[in-house]
């Protein structure tokens, strides 16, 4: 079983999880929904990692789509390793948003994501999750 989604006070509201600690070997797609208040309108920055493949909308809305898969290189950032290098900023008005992030193994050696939120703007809300079925 996946566990909550943990947020943390290090000066950013982050969710980080490498899901193949937790989840069978034959278990290749997550669903991870989140919600966060904001007290008045703002702009968003989500800084955010993945492996292998993600989709991520808020407020039922796709925000980003992609894949970050092994490589052979020598540089760290195209070998598919996670880390908080991607930033997105979503214009959102006050009120209760909905982060739903879809993940999917595609390689042998496991998947997971790294999600941070601004702590001053946003105020995090009880978690769900569910695992789906390997594909």
């Amino acid at each position: 079983m996946v566990p909550p989604w943990l947020w943390t006070c290090r000066g950013r509201t982050q969710w980080d999880d490498q899901l193949n600690r937790y989840l069978p070997s034959t278990v290749s797609e997550a669903h991870l929904t989140r919600q966060f208040r904001l007290e008045e309108p703002s702009n968003v920055e989500f800084k955010f990692g993945f492996s292998d493949e993600i989709a991520l909308q808020v407020d039922g809305e796709i925000v980003f789509e992609g894949d970050n898969t092994f490589k052979t290189s020598p540089h760290w950032h195209d070998q598919g390793y996670v880390s908080l290098d991607r930033h997105l900023t979503v214009s959102l008005p006050s009120g209760i948003h909905t982060i739903d992030i879809r993940l999917r193994r595609t390689e042998a050696f496991g998947f997971g994501f790294q999600l941070a939120l601004p702590k001053n703007q946003c105020r995090a809300l009880p978690c769900e999750y569910e695992v789906m079925p390997g594909l």
